[in-house]
């Protein structure tokens, strides 16, 4: 409920103003620090000590209502009304004043659904990035620039996504997160030495093969050919493996830098609160 102050020389007429009025808290005489919302002010002559109230009122508080039934000047935010329009008085505080409590809590309750909005949209937008904007396959082989380019992306889309809200972006760190521990490959050991046997025996049968034929050592060389191009295959294939292991371990571990840098930039956004200017503009 708004509060109206009413003041003015004869403390009766005030009171009798103040009991008329509907809708209000109305108070009689109340002075500076009681949470007023609109003050009304019954005067008599604009003599030349009422104007000067009536305008140091008006600079404070924004509008003041004087009932009179004398001539007073033109003063910026004053309206003058016949000393009996009650009914004109009313609607010129309906219009004119609001509940400066009331409006404060509706705008910390917009500040704080506009926080939660931007908070998610931006979490939103970076999870999708994070899930489908890269791939292990973006990161490329060891040294490539493929883990500086993919960060790269990530903090300018982050820019992008706090910017996007109407929100200057915090300083972000821009270090490169650290690489994944070079992969292990479980049972290395037996591999090699499966490769090791398929090699020899590869040899060993060209080479029975051509003993047979009666090309022993053409046997041998194309037994040693085919040993070389298994062994080299084989590898081939195992270090393509580690690789793909490599860049799925570095590109988890990214993900997981990506996300934390996320959360704490969110946490030092400074979003624009209504309420704290309606505080710093009204004193509430």
């Amino acid at each position: 409920m708004k509060t109206i102050a009413v003041i003015g020389p004869d403390e009766a007429e005030a009171k009798k103003v103040a009991e008329q009025l509907t809708g209000v808290r109305a108070v009689p005489g109340a002075g500076p620090g009681k949470d007023i919302d609109g003050v009304v002010a019954v005067a008599g002559e604009p003599t030349e000590e009422a104007v000067e109230i009536v305008q140091a009122v008006a600079r404070n508080i924004g509008v003041v209502a004087v009932l009179s039934d004398h001539r007073w000047p033109n003063i910026p935010g004053v309206h003058v009304l016949g000393s009996q329009d009650i009914a004109g008085l009313q609607r010129l505080i309906d219009r004119l004043y609001v509940d400066a409590k009331q409006w404060e809590l509706a705008a910390r309750r917009a500040d704080q659904q506009r926080l939660e909005q931007v908070r998610v949209a931006i979490r939103l937008r970076m999870q999708r990035f994070i899930r489908e904007g890269c791939s292990a396959a973006d990161l490329g082989e060891a040294g490539s620039g493929g883990r500086e380019l993919a960060h790269r992306r990530f903090l300018a889309e982050l820019r992008v996504a706090v910017l996007s809200q109407g929100i200057l972006c915090p300083p972000v760190d821009t270090a490169l997160p650290p690489a994944a521990k070079p992969v292990e490959v479980p049972g290395r050991a037996a591999q090699l030495a499966t490769l090791a046997a398929g090699v020899l025996g590869a040899v060993g049968l060209l080479f029975a093969v051509g003993r047979l034929a009666g090309y022993p050592w053409l046997g041998l060389s194309l037994g040693l050919l085919a040993a070389v191009a298994l062994g080299w295959f084989r590898l081939s294939a195992q270090q393509r493996a580690i690789d793909q292991a490599q860049r799925e371990a570095d590109f988890r571990l990214l993900q997981e830098a990506w996300s934390a840098q996320v959360t704490e930039t969110i946490t030092r956004m400074n979003i624009p609160r209504v309420a704290e200017q309606l505080t710093l503009r009204t004193g509430v």
